[in-house]
């Protein structure tokens, strides 16, 4: 590359880093072992390994240049490193989860809207690249995060509330531009790239029913020399000799933001594209997982609407995306908010309330901290 290569610092994991290598080693040792009598057999007859799966297959009969390539797929430190169709190599985290978290999640949903009657609710799982790109011998990795959107969906239509309280699908958007060859997820960090938040904006304002400005009217900025988590977790040299161009996209809106400390202490004025040059790609927006965000998009929205995003870093993406659809945004990190969820909505006139996160969220730990904010 003409440009060195930048190392990120990524923003906090939405599980200590610690706990997803120990997790996948676990995991690993566990696949070893239960394939161990299949490995020996297959050594015996002198046979290769079974190929790693392309994933996903397009319907369309086309290619992703980012598939799994044949073969050559192992764990680093937890972290899953592969060759790609298109001859570079990629880093992919494995995700966790269960429906009994998924549970625990749905009721404090469900209580947050019994105190909060003004307002819709709507919940979106946003998934990470194991979804799509997890090579086949390493599936054991990872559960699959559309299982547990349908699900969650599933018990939020039982919730009593109708649709003023509903799942999102966003499934079926990512699927199709990943089918038709578009690059949603970097290779090096485990975040998705801009343009697959997009993806995900856009099945969540068609749902909520608000306007959503077409990427065309973004201004699209590529950095190349991006080296991202993936390196830093695994430390697998081919990664970091192998950058990769990073795009994010500013918003045809002016965005001003105000930042706020977990404790809503006043911290700043800025915008919401706080790094537009920055090297920590992915927190060109909002900038840090630890702040609350107000962004007043100008010239200023008339929908009528207020909205509150409580995320993990995943949802941090998402909403350069909404700023069409909404007179006011609210960013809220459920991992660090230290107020009263129900009294911050209402001291704000909120009159939506989106939880745009990670399976980590939805059906894991993370999840936890919507029982702490509801109580505190």
């Amino acid at each position: 590359p003409t440009t060195a290569p930048t190392t990120a610092t990524p923003p906090t994991l939405d599980i200590p880093a610690a706990t997803a290598a120990t997790t996948a080693t676990t995991a690993a040792t566990a696949t070893t072992a239960t394939t161990a009598a299949t490995t020996t057999a297959a050594t015996t007859a002198a046979t290769t390994a079974t190929p790693a799966k392309p994933t996903p297959v397009p319907a369309s009969g086309g290619r992703n240049p980012e598939n799994v390539a044949a073969g050559g797929a192992e764990e680093k430190n937890g972290i899953i490193i592969y060759p790609t169709e298109s001859g570079h190599y990629a880093g992919v985290m494995g995700v966790w989860g269960t429906t009994g978290q998924v549970d625990k999640f749905v009721a404090d949903i469900t209580a947050f809207a019994g105190r909060l009657p003004s307002a819709r609710f709507y919940a979106a799982v946003l998934p990470y690249a194991a979804e799509f790109y997890m090579p086949e011998d390493f599936k054991t990795f990872s559960v699959k995060e559309k299982g547990k959107s349908v699900y969650m969906t599933e018990e939020l239509a039982k919730s009593g509330y109708g649709d003023r309280v509903r799942g999102i699908d966003i499934f079926a958007e990512l699927e199709r531009a990943v089918y038709a060859g578009e690059q949603l997820y970097p290779r090096t960090d485990h975040h998705w790239l801009p343009l697959g938040a997009y993806y995900a904006a856009k099945a969540i304002s068609a749902d909520m029913g608000v306007a959503f400005a077409d990427i065309s009217r973004y201004k699209a900025v590529v950095r190349p020399g991006y080296v991202g988590s993936m390196y830093i977790y695994s430390k697998d040299e081919r990664i970091k000799n192998d950058p990769e161009d990073y795009t994010i996209y500013i918003p045809p809106v002016k965005t001003p933001a105000k930042y706020y400390d977990a404790d809503l202490n006043f911290l700043r004025n800025g915008d919401l594209v706080v790094t537009p040059n920055g090297s920590n790609y992915y927190s060109s927006y909002i900038g840090s997982d630890s702040v609350v965000a107000e962004v007043t998009p100008e010239p200023g929205n008339t929908s009528g609407r207020v909205l509150v995003v409580l995320k993990d870093s995943m949802g941090d993406g998402v909403v350069p995306f909404l700023t069409s659809g909404f007179d006011k945004i609210y960013v809220v990190d459920l991992r660090y908010f230290n107020y009263n969820i129900v009294t911050f909505c209402t001291e704000r006139g909120v009159t939506d309330v989106l939880f745009a996160a990670s399976s980590y969220a939805t059906a894991g730990p993370t999840g936890r901290n919507l029982s702490r904010i509801l109580a505190y």
